[in-house]
């Protein structure tokens, strides 16, 4: 089990949403972040009507931008940079502990 703060920098692209607990999942993340450490996501957005669980089983969870920054920010992460929805119904989200 990696101890807390040890990593700089965490990537997950399409990944969130396929877990049970996306809160617990990011609570982790942040907490093994070191302090400046970056956590980047990339996800589907709501918007893409096949993400959504009811249509495509393998997805747990929907998110918009606005949830994301609004749970980031609740979590102590700073400069939240999130970009708008891309050519594949997804966007990013780029943040520092």
């Amino acid at each position: 089990n990696l101890p807390d703060e040890q990593v700089d920098y965490i990537y997950s692209s399409h990944c969130l949403e396929h877990v049970d607990n996306w809160v617990n999942t990011l609570e982790l993340w942040v907490s093994k972040l070191k302090k400046n450490g970056i956590l980047f996501l990339y996800l589907p957005d709501f918007s893409q009507v096949y993400w959504r669980p009811w249509n495509n089983r393998k997805h747990r969870h929907c998110f918009t931008p606005e949830i994301l920054k609004t749970f980031l920010k609740d979590k102590g992460m700073n400069n939240i940079y999130c970009s708008g929805i891309d050519l594949n119904n997804s966007f990013m989200i780029v943040c520092e502990k």
